[in-house]
């Protein structure tokens, strides 16, 4: 596009929130699997074009930079997996959720163009990850939600007691909302009384 003066240009890209809105439709869209394949295709998609950016300060300045995935893009790439209730939608959930540890490690360790700064997960995103296991009624289900809750407790433990974690995996802080995805999921397990009692 030419700018209305008619020197230069200007360029009309999309950033990171246009991409969230997309992915978001997709999880309002009871797309199925079709949906979710795209969703994770849009996805890395970006995290391939960031990766691509050359970190020579000069070459940056003369281009735009493609958009960096922000918690938002990651969780709404996870609820995609939740909402379509595949057998699959736990571990592709849990897959996209080590991507974004990764992205932000990257960033952290300055593996990628120093402009993009990565993301930590939140507790919300970690509440997305037990909803797709709740919602796959996946044999394992039961298994991995406590693996997973005792997995994040143990990382709050740790941190108050000063013990680092080098891996780039952040500790994230448990509230009500993680609480509440953890005992959804085990009151809509198939363990009866098993899960009442935990």
């Amino acid at each position: 596009c030419r700018s209305s003066s008619g020197k230069g240009k200007s360029h009309l890209v999309p950033n990171a929130i246009s991409y969230n809105h997309v992915l978001h439709a997709y999880a309002q869209s009871n797309g199925g699997t079709k949906a979710v394949r795209t969703c994770e295709d849009i996805l890395d998609r970006m995290l391939y074009r960031c990766k691509q950016v050359q970190d020579d300060r000069i070459q940056v300045r003369k281009t735009l930079l493609p958009p960096e995935p922000l918690v938002t893009t990651f969780n709404s790439a996870m609820n995609v997996w939740a909402k379509s209730k595949d057998s699959s939608s736990g571990m592709k959930a849990e897959q996209i959720f080590r991507k974004m540890e990764r992205w932000n490690f990257d960033c952290v360790n300055n593996l990628v163009n120093k402009s993009y700064i990565g993301v930590k997960p939140t507790t919300r995103s970690l509440a997305i990850v037990v909803d797709a296991w709740a919602n796959s009624k996946h044999e394992k289900t039961f298994e991995r939600i406590l693996a997973i809750f005792q997995h994040a407790l143990d990382k709050v433990v740790d941190a108050s007691t000063e013990v680092r974690y080098e891996s780039g995996t952040s500790v994230i802080p448990l509230n009500t909302v993680f609480f509440n995805s953890v005992l959804n999921a085990l009151a809509n397990s198939d363990r009866g009384r098993e899960a009442a009692e935990k």
